[in-house]
């Protein structure tokens, strides 16, 4: 029993990444895309402004463009036109050994919108205050209160 406990924590992301892989129209990220018309024509002009903008704000994995916040590293995606993006804050989290040995910090930045997912990207410290800054620039979205779990 314990085992299948423990297949059932190990393996539970797994079968998410899975099902999206089976059927990504079902995906949270392409739900969200959708919204600003058809997927091929929202995900050309996504690329395109990719493609010029550069490199990600130092220490992260983000990247801005004219109208888009791209987070793109390891097994992570999101796109969220910056219109949408409302919030911005700090989420700090131990990483334990066996639930109880804290190991390393883990740090990262959460941009939260309306009707989508939270972006995360991950961050060391020194791109955890550059991404805030970068952030700032933008009226729209507001710093909120810093998490730490």
């Amino acid at each position: 029993m314990a085992f299948l406990g423990a297949l059932y924590a190990v393996g539970r992301p797994y079968v998410r990444s899975l099902a999206v892989l089976i059927r990504p129209e079902r995906s949270a990220e392409v739900v969200y895309l959708r919204r600003f018309g058809p997927l091929d024509q929202t995900v050309e002009q996504l690329a395109t402004e990719v493609r010029f903008a550069g490199a990600p704000v130092d220490g992260t994995d983000a990247v801005f463009t004219p109208n888009w916040l791209v987070v793109s590293g390891r097994s992570r995606f999101a796109a969220r036109h910056l219109t949408d993006v409302r919030q911005v804050f700090l989420r700090t989290a131990w990483v334990h050994f066996h639930f109880v040995i804290p190991l390393w910090r883990r740090r990262t930045v959460v941009f939260r919108s309306p009707g989508a997912p939270d972006a995360e990207s991950r961050v060391t410290k020194a791109g955890a205050d550059a991404l805030l800054a970068y952030a700032a620039r933008f009226p729209s979205i507001a710093r909120g209160p810093d998490a730490v779990a």
